[in-house]
């Protein structure tokens, strides 16, 4: 088997600060092949972008709690319209290019960043160190819409943090039918081929009731749960 190393440096007579050292222990944490995703989620959460996908949930829960009559007509109108200025702000970055002209470039400047092509705002809005609050004083259309802060908060993480929503949906759906499926008692977790030695302790150690539980053990990959789910349908078929 293959093993990488990374090796990271830094001044012993500088301290590090508090994300640094998170940011950090999240890499010791996360040494199994495959990890990428769990190291970008953790570092989200270490920024303060939080658990992004609770904003979509907290969409279904306002809209829930109206239909039981908790939340008010108004309220939840105010909703609706904010949800709406949001989609809308989405959409038009989309759309709207930036131009590279001195005045654009020399804000950009101030933050690291620089553009030598007409760019959609939503691809600019990507970058590490650009905010909606860069393109506010870079961009006049921007600077024009007059959004409020909690509403431009949340266009800016829908639009760099697309990829890792979706990827989190993804994960909560497919963790939902992973609970439903059932790992049956008997099984001889150490008679299972194609996964690590450690793995399989782990799993006969702790013994699973379902691929849900198995899928949060640490060190268990998804190519393990596949594995998985081929014994449990093979044990299946061995009963009938």
């Amino acid at each position: 088997s293959r093993r990488g190393f990374a090796y990271l440096t830094f001044n012993r007579n500088k301290e590090l600060s508090e994300i640094a050292s998170k940011r950090l222990t999240a890499i010791r944490e996360y040494t199994e092949f495959g990890s990428g995703f769990k190291i970008a989620m953790r570092d989200l959460e270490i920024r303060g972008a939080g658990d992004i996908l609770g904003r979509e949930q907290h969409g279904h829960l306002t809209k829930i709690g109206y239909e039981a009559g908790l939340i008010s007509e108004e309220r939840y109108q105010s909703f609706l319209k904010k949800q709406q200025t949001i989609e809308d702000e989405i959409l038009r970055m989309k759309e709207t290019k930036i131009s590279p002209s001195e005045e654009v470039n020399k804000v950009l400047s101030k933050y690291d960043e620089n553009i030598d092509r007409g760019l959609k705002l939503a691809e600019l809005i990507k970058r590490p160190n650009v905010t909606y609050e860069v393109l506010i004083e870079a961009d006049k259309s921007t600077r024009e819409r007059g959004l409020t802060r909690d509403v431009y908060e949340q266009v800016e993480v829908k639009i760099k943090y697309d990829g890792y929503i979706k990827r989190q949906i993804e994960q909560v759906n497919m963790s939902g039918k992973l609970e439903k499926i059932r790992i049956p008692d008997d099984i001889d977790y150490k008679s299972i081929q194609h996964i690590s030695t450690e793995t399989r302790d782990k799993l006969a150690k702790i013994r699973p009731t379902t691929l849900g539980q198995a899928s949060r053990i640490g060190g268990v990959k998804p190519a393990d749960i596949s594995v998985l789910m081929v014994m449990i349908e093979s044990h299946k078929l061995q009963k009938k």
